[in-house]
């Protein structure tokens, strides 16, 4: 999420706070390692992401849920994307969800989306 220089002793829980939101998680040698959870604000919304890291990137599965204002002006749109990260990156197949039901599942390859297919339920 950006470049932060981290002071905390090995195995210890951190909480590092930033002007565009948080990341929380245990610091080993200066990197994420282990669950990891962070909240970034954006342009009318946030995102929250939930998962593991190792060496500091994201590896294993992730829940991102992302929440920006509904197309019709009223409330707010939930989307939640579930997948698996290897190394930093998107690999495999990633289901998303808009305000609870199952919207489209996509494969990606090496951080790419190679294919997307929406899905009636």
């Amino acid at each position: 999420m950006g470049e932060v220089v981290m002071f905390a002793k090995d195995g210890e829980d951190e909480v590092c706070v930033h002007p565009y939101g948080w990341e929380r998680g245990q610091v080993v040698k200066g990197k994420w390692e282990g669950d990891y959870a962070s909240l970034r604000v954006v342009k009318g919304g946030t995102v929250f992401k939930n998962g593991t890291c190792k060496n500091g990137k994201l590896h294993g599965e992730v829940w991102e849920t992302m929440t920006f204002p509904a197309e019709d002006g009223l409330g707010k749109a939930t989307f939640i994307l579930t997948g698996n990260y290897i190394e930093g990156k998107k690999e495999g197949v990633f289901n998303q969800y808009q305000n609870g039901r199952k919207l489209s599942v996509a494969w990606y390859e090496d951080n790419k989306r190679v294919s997307a297919k929406s899905v009636e339920v």
